[in-house]
């Protein structure tokens, strides 16, 4: 790199680094409280949040970008505003979109991917909208969109255009894959929970990191690993890249010095307190790598048992929490003796334990069921309507 590209990218980070930005924690629906009160304790620059439509809008500077990224668990994605605007026809929308200096988010190796929603507008094509954007930008960054298909260095943007009453807001997204993707597991079990729903069902059972944890027909492990990331103080996006790292404003001993303080927070355990168990002696064998790869085994037992012989005197005094996520297809859906099995077990064998089972949505769940859970929350899940279970 010249000295006079060197000069220009000091320039562009000082310039983004100074500015205060709006965000959005985009999050599944009911999750907003959840998230607004990780953000309340995050170490962010600026403690102003709010719950709005679809997640939690914030304000904050280039840096707290990278921490939310970072840190929290329940979000799907983190975006950042960087324009409002009215337009009433094609003309307007491209002089706005190439005045904007899009030099500072994105790379010549971008091929960004527009997501257009609109109503009540003059302009109301999305298709036509999302070749407006890539034509104006291809036109301030003076390069060709199509011919960067073939370039091993070339990345995806993405950008959520929102038209409403001819005001278009456009988002840029910081994050890249979802976030409930931490780059640990290297496959999925067959009922597998998106790690931000694990986050959020251990901390409404009153998960605290301290207690011991049985994560029976574990799967992939879900929960098992979210538990312990939770128990060790493991940055739940430790493990991963993002798509703000992209950025010619991106600044990289910024970013080092976040995780370099984050990781100096990670407890070590002496003893396991999270014990995993399934009949897929595979899943099971899959899991017990993973956690070792990633140092989770100081915490996290794997054994290959079913839930009806795991024998407590063998793994822990203390009493603390069942996580329950049974295969919700046919065999569920179908035979509720076996989920009163489930219930008539832990009411035997696991006295004053909590418990938080994820079962389908369905109408024909006992009353039995219904009478030994202290409360439930629905959710969809995959186009799965499903029913998480709370109780002790």
């Amino acid at each position: 790199m010249n000295e006079e590209s060197m000069t220009l990218k000091k320039k562009i980070k000082r310039h983004v680094s100074k500015r205060v930005n709006s965000f959005f924690a985009c999050v599944l629906p009911g999750f907003e409280n959840f998230t607004l009160n990780e953000l309340k304790s995050l170490p962010l620059t600026i403690k102003d949040a709010a719950i709005t439509k679809g997640g939690v809008e914030f304000k904050g500077y280039i840096n707290d970008c990278y921490v939310t990224n970072l840190l929290l668990r329940s979000s799907n994605r983190i975006l950042m505003r960087l324009i409002t605007f009215n337009a009433f026809n094609f003309k307007q929308l491209s002089s706005n979109i190439i005045d904007f200096p899009w030099e500072l988010y994105i790379t010549k190796e971008a091929i960004p991917k527009i997501h257009a929603t609109t109503r009540s507008s003059v302009l109301y094509h999305k298709g036509a909208i999302a070749d407006c954007f890539l034509e104006s930008i291809e036109k301030r960054l003076n390069y060709n969109i199509n011919t960067l298909t073939s370039f091993t260095n070339s990345y995806e943007q993405n950008l959520f255009i929102r038209v409403v009453n001819n005001e278009f807001m456009v988002s840029i997204d910081s994050s890249g894959e979802m976030l409930y993707k931490r780059g640990i597991k290297k496959c999925v079990g067959n009922a597998p929970i998106r790690e931000t729903i694990a986050s959020w069902i251990l901390k409404e059972a009153g998960y605290n990191g301290k207690v011991p944890i049985i994560d029976a027909m574990c799967g992939s492990g879900t929960f098992s690993i979210e538990a312990a990331m939770i128990s060790k103080n493991i940055p739940a996006g430790l493990f991963r890249n993002f798509t703000f790292m992209k950025w010619p404003c991106f600044n990289n001993k910024d970013w080092d010095d976040i995780v370099n303080q984050s990781k100096s927070k990670i407890i070590t355990f002496n003893t396991p307190e999270i014990f995993a168990s399934d009949i897929d002696d595979k899943m099971c064998r899959l899991l017990n790598d993973t956690i070792k790869e990633f140092s989770l085994d100081d915490i996290v037992n794997v054994s290959c048992r079913n839930f009806f012989d795991l024998d407590l005197c063998n793994l822990t005094e203390e009493k603390g929490l069942i996580v329950l996520n049974p295969p919700y297809g046919f065999r569920i859906s179908r035979q509720d003796d076996l989920v009163t099995k489930i219930f008539e077990h832990i009411q035997r064998y696991f006295q004053g334990w909590k418990f938080a089972i994820v079962l389908p949505d369905e109408k024909n769940i006992s009353s039995f069921i219904k009478r030994k859970a202290n409360r439930s929350f629905k959710l969809m899940h995959g186009g799965i309507k499903l029913n998480v279970l709370f109780g002790s």
